[in-house]
């Protein structure tokens, strides 16, 4: 009794990723439709950047991590929401904000709306990474103009400061792709939905941004043309 209890646990969690990844259709519509939700999807144009028979996105599909993401409400509220809006997707797919995601102390600040408002701004946005350099980042982000006392506060958390230290970060945010992609109506109201926020510091989400095959498919067109609520 428990194997077959397992086994049809197993077919819910492959039914729900082909559902979100591929836009197969839930069970319980017969063989017919999956089929035809097949053909439809080849009868579309092949994406050029990644299609969705790319062997990256189908490993990681096999993977724990996926497994993880995809049963929690969180994480599943993330992928459906960037695949119904191409803004928040487009946004979510430039390679440096999948780094900065990566970043645990990143995106537990910008649950601060001096953060998030910061992060949207290119001239802000090198003066924090400037200011991080320095051994008293407080003294160094007042010296460039940033007057914000909570901001300051914010930047002064070692945690944080560490985290905007390295490297990734750096490159990140002295780069105008990303303050555009942070900056954008969509990932500007997405970071306002605490679900959201949630699913980015979850740690199964955090190491899926690191992943190739997630990367791939959160660009794919595929991907959002085929979801189907």
């Amino acid at each position: 009794m428990k194997k077959m209890v397992w086994t049809v646990a197993a077919l819910g969690a492959l039914a729900i990723a082909a559902y979100v990844w591929l836009g197969y259709p839930p069970v319980g519509q017969g063989t017919d439709a999956t089929i035809g939700a097949a053909q439809r999807y080849q009868a579309q144009p092949a994406p050029t950047a990644a299609p969705v028979a790319d062997t990256s996105v189908q490993a990681f599909m096999q993977t724990d991590t996926f497994d993880r993401i995809m049963k929690n409400a969180d994480t599943r509220h993330l992928l459906e929401k960037a695949a119904a809006d191409p803004g928040l997707r487009g946004s979510l797919s430039n390679q440096q904000v999948m780094a900065a995601f990566g970043q645990r102390e990143f995106v537990e600040a910008l649950a601060r709306q001096e953060f998030r408002k910061a992060v949207s701004d290119a001239a802000m946005m090198r003066s924090i990474a400037e200011a991080a350099l320095q051994r008293n980042v407080a003294e160094a982000a007042m010296a460039r103009g940033i007057n914000d006392a909570n901001l300051v506060r914010l930047l002064n958390e070692p945690a944080l400061a560490e985290a905007l230290r390295t490297s990734s970060m750096q490159e990140a945010m002295r780069n105008a792709d990303f303050v555009k992609a942070m900056a954008s109506r969509e990932m500007q109201s997405a970071l306002t939905d605490a679900a959201v926020l949630r699913a980015l510091t979850d740690a199964s989400m955090i190491k899926a941004m690191h992943e190739v095959g997630f990367q791939r498919g959160l660009a794919q067109d595929a991907f959002a043309s085929n979801l189907r609520r």
